[in-house]
């Protein structure tokens, strides 16, 4: 139910939802960020973000692609900065914000941070 009300955008009832699970566990949190970040509110995902009980490289990702899509890739960068574990996906997330901003010299630069044998460096 939680998944419907945040693909439908209705992100009142999600919270709302939210606040009387008995049980919330890390797919709820990530779907809850993943819900704010597609209406671009990152403050109400941050909130949820730094709720978690524990954080795994989906909330990250989540949380950093809600300032990507609201245009705050400063923000977005500073989080990824702080991210334990990278993946394929984090990488490609901020580098789309990079390029979606026109900062094509911070995109290359980033593309340069990767380390060979990083899953996003495939043939």
């Amino acid at each position: 139910m939680l998944q419907t009300y945040v693909s439908n955008g209705r992100m009142d009832d999600a919270v709302e939802l939210f606040a009387v699970m008995s049980v919330k566990d890390q797919i709820s949190f990530n779907t809850l960020i993943s819900g704010f970040a597609k209406v671009r509110d990152t403050a109400s995902a941050m909130l949820v973000f730094r709720g978690c009980p524990a954080r795994d490289v989906v909330s990250w990702n989540t949380v950093i692609s809600a300032y990507v899509r609201a245009g705050a890739i400063d923000s977005a960068r500073s989080l990824f900065a702080e991210m334990p574990e990278k993946n394929a996906a984090s990488w490609n997330t901020l580098m789309a914000g990079y390029l979606q901003s026109h900062l094509y010299a911070e995109a290359v630069e980033l593309f340069y941070e990767m380390k060979p044998g990083d899953p996003t460096l495939t043939t």
